[in-house]
């Protein structure tokens, strides 16, 4: 196949403008209830090396890398009538056998495409992907940050597997069980098994892969509908010793290019066009020629960034990276970085060191440059929940270090504003300025 080394990112503007990572931050802000806690749920690929490490520990092991993510503290869920079983919610309701409940995207129009769902509260985003002989359909998170594919194996007998969509022999006469284990370690969960190969289809491409079966799974995924991650993430030694999903795709040889666009749908505009596209990019997403970043390595999707702007002026953050990751629900940035990004916004107070607490009624300008073109975050993304004590919201951008000291995270929080396109045959990430904006 093709080098799969390269990103291209396109920015699309949506009609309007308006995040999964798992981090808690000390503080609970008013009216939060008891529900998902996947915000705990850490999912392959980052560690934790800021200064409150030790308040959220890792647990890692010598094969596996760990990324944790938050749970976005805005949501319908804190909503005081909020109930997931209304019909009146838009989009196409799915109640599947474990319940949950989801809102579809639209059939693509593009081939090679898949429509992308989601659990009304922009959490989270999947795809169904089918599996096996039989063509079982699981609900697959789509992640870009992590390069391992799993699902729940039907000899599973955790809690969260009895409420999900699992997979096993008796779906599929083609399913090959190893001896072989794996392991992934959350900051508050995990994932467990034995390595399997078998075919995957999606969006209409059906190829060979060898994936992780969960036998034991942490209760933390009994929050969320997905059956298990579709790693989208820079292809590498795989841990399960055979190609990514990435790279199995393009050993098929099936797209005309190495690349895939994403554009992830706000379920509070009643839009239902989440959709992976494969092989091309789907130009109805924005107009214009792409602008194209070289990637800063060849392990992540990640680029270079050159400023943040609030309120149109420069914060003069440079010397950055940011990585795109359609597996994290939220912002996060360098935490002295985000004290100068807050610093820019009237009215704002840092709750803690990670934190920051702004006006809920703002609507502030933030736009994060990148060759020199700014991308804009609605404010219905930045601003969170309510916090006790007037008119304070929480921002859903936090000051957290992710792996390196100049490493920005960017989540669903921006990619909900954009459209993407990355590019694993150039290295390169494209974007373009958004199409739709209401700020």
């Amino acid at each position: 196949m093709a080098s799969m080394r390269g990103i291209a990112i396109v920015f699309l503007l949506l009609l309007s403008i308006d995040a999964f990572y798992i981090y808690e931050p000390s503080h609970q802000p008013v009216e939060q209830i008891s529900a998902p806690t996947v915000g705990d749920l850490i999912l392959e690929g980052f560690t934790f090396n800021g200064p409150n490490s030790a308040q959220n520990p890792l647990v890692t092991s010598p094969k596996f890398t760990i990324k944790k993510r938050a749970v976005p503290r805005r949501s319908v869920l804190h909503e005081p009538n909020f109930n997931p079983f209304r019909q009146q919610e838009r989009g196409t309701r799915v109640k599947r056998t474990n319940n949950y409940p989801i809102a579809t995207g639209s059939t693509p129009s593009q081939t090679q495409s898949a429509a992308i769902d989601e659990d009304l509260l922009d959490f989270s985003y999947f795809s169904a992907v089918q599996f096996g002989s039989s063509g079982e359909t699981l609900y697959m998170l789509l992640d870009t940050g992590s390069s391992d594919t799993w699902v729940m194996g039907s000899d599973c007998k955790s809690t969260a597997c009895g409420t999900h969509n699992t997979f096993g022999d008796a779906n599929s006469k083609t399913l090959k069980i190893s001896e072989t284990p794996f392991s992934e370690t959350y900051g508050t969960g995990n994932v467990s098994g034995v390595v399997v190969s078998d075919t995957v289809e999606v969006a209409g491409m059906k190829i060979p892969l060898t994936f992780g079966s969960g036998s034991e799974v942490s209760d933390h995924f009994d929050n969320y509908p997905m059956d298990g991650i579709l790693a989208l993430g820079r292809p590498g030694p795989s841990n399960f010793g055979g190609p990514t999903f990435l790279q199995a795709l393009g050993n098929a040889k099936l797209l005309p290019a190495n690349i895939f666009g994403v554009n992830l749908q706000r379920h509070a505009d009643g839009t239902t066009d989440g959709e992976v596209n494969f092989g091309t990019a789907d130009t109805s997403k924005f107009q214009g020629q792409l602008t194209y970043v070289d990637t800063a390595n060849d392990q992540l999707w990640e680029i270079p960034i050159d400023d943040v702007l609030v309120g149109g002026v420069a914060c003069k953050i440079t010397g950055n990276t940011a990585i795109i990751d359609t597996g994290t629900s939220q912002l996060f940035m360098p935490p002295s970085q985000a004290k100068q990004l807050f610093a820019q916004i009237p009215g704002s107070v840092q709750a803690d060191s990670e934190t920051f607490y702004i006006p809920c009624d703002t609507t502030i300008s933030i736009q994060m440059v990148f060759a020199k073109v700014p991308f804009g975050i609605s404010p219905e993304d930045y601003i969170g929940s309510p916090v006790a004590g007037g008119n304070l919201c929480e921002s859903t951008i936090f000051g957290v270090q992710v792996e390196g000291p100049a490493q920005f995270l960017l989540g669903d929080v921006f990619l909900k504003n954009v459209y993407s396109v990355f590019d694993s045959d150039k290295s390169r990430i494209g974007k373009h300025r958004l199409l739709r904006v209401i700020i």
